[in-house]
């Protein structure tokens, strides 16, 4: 045994076999070599802690299947006048310090189980404790690092890997040069990815025999943002961060590190890690939360850029909103400008208070666009958003986290989102973040939040090679498994539906596959004006979408990249929203799919009525009903390669 390792030890007054509810809970001993094994809730997740060379290890496998190979725990810190400590390393010891904590209540899922370790490390003939937590699900894992220093330091970071199997296929950003998480998804094996790579999160893994797994972080408060680095041998994948170092508090935690696992693609969306990782919202702070209401806005910046947000123009997309029963209208960049010169004193907000009386005489609610680096200072951010209240705003899209703070999540940007939230929160607005991070939970924390960006979007319909319907189709099982996204769907111009190979009819399923809690369409009054005449049955249904769900099914048939078809319910109705990520072909072909009797179990037993929205060609929706359907019945859909379809089930 190495001189700087005295002992490697868990202590353990007994083996736990309880009951905690109905369930039995279970942690097994091994053998003297200092390993200890910890079980789910239903037996069938095992976490493997080890001591290897004076440093921790983890392994994970469910039922048998190897989801990650020894993967290293570790967390950096500096300490004034020293070297750079890893606590993690150098150990003298590792304390069970609890065996079973519940946390059921605060995660919401009930077999949830916590477990607590201490870890002893010696440095410079100095001894440190580092805490670290452990939550067990059915359907996943987490876990975080707690310094316990008694002196002041700054945070370097963690060491901590994630070792799929080599033989894993990988689901990731391909751009690196995104700071504000805007990559485009593209499938790699583990192995064919360059060793430093930077990958951003979440990275979502097929590991064979049917199993998937995703890796995130959640609870994001107090730390720069985890991504991952590929290791300069091997093929483990290490975390990594744009910030070298960030203050560090006495009571300090990192965010959790967690994977979700399962067996097929609808585990990993019921999975949910961030909701029951997050922190509960302040008490006080949203003690009154009637202003918090998702619904439809319409938004004029992929129809005709900042030339939308003149005062007069934004009275055509009120009236729009209005007549579409949308709740919003989003003004974007150039309104500041726009709405001064409309005024005789030069007052963009008298103009603003104008348009917003306007808007609400017509029962829509008014979203403005903001540059953060105008809020970037407290009082003036408070100023600002208490008088934004005052003249009847009801949301803020604040973007360009990215430009503003080096990186969309930086240490900076991660603390900056927090005040934004909580200022926006006393002042009754509603929150979509753009050039931001990937979700991390603060949409739990602070529900004002309703969607931020974070995805490679409609904005990017230019060119095919930046947008299409593959990428499209590996969202749902990546960016989505995160939380809402603003995608800004809905886009009927041909021009652009052939540049990014799609069609009308996968832009309309996107809208309700991709969630948002504020659903910001990519349409003009003109557009509506032109549906009104040729497609009056997708105006009902973008009328009738709704943006929150009850519940949502992934079909067995679905494949990453490939066909996605997800049943999502609303009350006793349900939608299943179909895309192809076929798009290789220059010209438009002919496809089918024909549903076998088994394939509609989401639904309940009776008769159901059946709209159907599918594609008639490249850009334009063909819309079909049936009177009468039950779920033991067979039903064969057209559609084109790159579209999709929408079929909804009304119970008769």
């Amino acid at each position: 045994m190495s001189a700087m390792i005295k002992s490697f030890w868990f202590r353990a007054t007994s083996v736990l076999l309880g009951l905690i509810g109905s369930a039995v809970v279970s942690v097994s001993w091994a053998d003297a070599h200092g390993s200890k094994t910890i079980l789910s809730e239903n037996g069938e997740l095992a976490f493997v802690l080890k001591q290897q060379g004076g440093q921790l290890l983890y392994s994970v496998s469910m039922n048998d299947t190897q989801v990650l190979k020894d993967s290293l725990l570790g967390y950096r810190v500096q300490i004034p006048g020293q070297a750079t400590i890893n606590l993690a390393e150098s150990i003298q010891s590792v304390t069970s310090e609890s065996e079973v904590l519940e946390c059921a209540a605060s995660s919401g899922d009930p077999s949830c189980r916590e477990y607590r370790f201490k870890v002893l490390s010696e440095h410079g003939n100095k001894s440190y404790e580092l805490g670290l937590t452990l939550r067990m699900f059915n359907i996943g894992l987490a876990f975080r690092y707690e310094p316990e220093l008694d002196v002041p330091y700054s945070l370097l970071g963690d060491d901590s890997s994630f070792e799929f199997p080599a033989q894993a296929r990988l689901w990731h950003q391909d751009d690196v040069r995104s700071s504000s998480h805007e990559g485009q998804y593209k499938s790699s094996l583990l192995t064919s990815i360059k060793s430093g790579q930077i990958l951003r999160l979440p990275i979502t893994a097929e590991l064979g025999q049917g199993y998937y797994a995703s890796i995130s972080e959640a609870n994001l408060r107090n730390d720069s943002g985890l991504r991952l680095r590929k290791a300069q041998q091997g093929n483990a994948l290490c975390a990594d961060f744009y910030d070298t170092s960030w203050p560090g508090t006495r009571k300090h935690h990192s965010a959790w590190r967690y994977v979700s696992i399962g067996k097929g693609l609808n585990a990993l969306l019921q999975a949910n890690m961030i909701k029951r990782l997050s922190d509960a919202p302040d008490r006080n702070l949203f003690n009154k939360h009637d202003f918090i209401k998702p619904g439809v806005a319409l938004w004029h910046w992929l129809p005709e850029g900042k030339y939308g947000a003149k005062p007069e123009r934004q009275r055509q997309y009120i009236d729009a909103a209005a007549e579409m029963g949308f709740a919003y209208s989003l003004i974007d960049d150039g309104w500041a400008r726009f709405f001064a010169e409309a005024d005789t004193n030069n007052d963009k907000f008298a103009s603003l208070q104008r348009l917003s009386q306007y808007a609400r005489s017509k029962g829509v609610g008014l979203w403005v666009w903001i540059d953060v680096k105008d809020v970037a200072e407290t009082k003036a951010r408070k100023i600002f958003f208490s008088r934004l209240h005052a003249l009847g705003i009801v949301g803020i899209k604040v973007d360009f986290f990215d430009t503003q703070y080096g990186d969309a999540e930086s240490y900076a940007a991660v603390r900056a989102y927090q005040a934004i939230l909580g200022d926006a929160a006393e002042a009754k607005l509603m929150v979509n973040f753009h050039g931001a991070s990937k979700p991390t939970g603060l949409a739990i924390t602070f529900p004002n939040e309703m969607t931020r960006e974070a995805v490679r979007g409609q904005e990017y319909e230019h060119r095919r090679a930046w947008i299409n319907a593959h990428h499209n189709s590996i969202l749902p099982f990546t960016r989505y498994l995160l939380g809402d996204g603003d995608y800004t769907p809905v886009r009927f111009n041909p021009t652009k539906l052939a540049s990014s190979h799609s069609t009308a009819a996968h832009q309309l399923a996107l809208a309700g596959l991709l969630e948002s809690r504020v659903q910001n369409f990519s349409f003009s009054p003109e557009n509506i004006e032109v549906l009104k005449a040729e497609s009056p049955a997708v105006l009902q249904y973008l009328r009738d979408l709704p943006v929150v769900w009850d519940e949502s099914r992934v079909l067995p048939a679905s494949q990453i990249g490939g066909m996605v078809m997800i049943a999502k319910r609303t009350g006793a109705q349900w939608y299943l929203f179909a895309i192809d990520g076929d798009y290789q072909a220059e010209s438009a072909h002919a496809k089918r799919y024909s549903f076998s009797s088994g394939q509609f179990t989401f639904l309940s037993e009776g008769s159901y009525q059946l709209d159907i929205w599918t594609d008639k060609n490249r850009f334009a929706v063909f819309h079909k009903e049936k009177s009468s359907f039950n779920r033991s019945e067979k039903l064969s859909v057209p559609y084109v390669n790159a579209g999709g379809f929408i079929i909804k089930f009304t119970p008769n």
